[in-house]
């Protein structure tokens, strides 16, 4: 795993250059996910972003694509076992702007995959 590692993060390098800075969003090389699951269990990825716009999240994961770079999307961290050696790859989280919940009557509500499953059902 330590091999695929290190191809990664060469690949993930070029992504963070051009990424590093953006509005809308926030990256934490080197993330522990631990730190971003119910369980808090999970190892090291190449790193954490956050996506806080929903208009920056199409462009950025062709980005990722046309690097071959492994990504996985995250939303607030429930119903995720991450292995303790991690993921060598980018893990990709919805927060800002999904993390946004509306009430539109009827008793129906719209939500982003980045809304608390406790702020959901209260």
């Amino acid at each position: 795993m330590e091999g695929c590692r290190q191809y990664v993060q060469e690949k993930w390098k070029s992504i963070e250059k051009e990424y590093a800075g953006s509005p809308g969003l926030i990256i934490t090389p080197q993330a522990e996910m631990k730190f971003y699951t119910t369980w808090k269990i999970g190892g090291r990825v190449i790193a954490l972003v956050d996506v806080l716009k929903s208009t920056i999240l199409p462009n950025f994961l062709l980005k990722m694509k046309d690097f071959n770079c492994p990504w996985k999307i995250l939303g607030r961290g429930s119903n995720i076992l991450v292995h303790d050696n991690g993921f060598p790859g980018v893990v990709v989280r919805l927060t800002g702007e999904y993390a946004e919940m509306k009430y539109l009557g009827n008793d129906r509500i719209e939500s982003g995959a980045g809304v608390a499953l406790s702020h959901l059902v209260s």
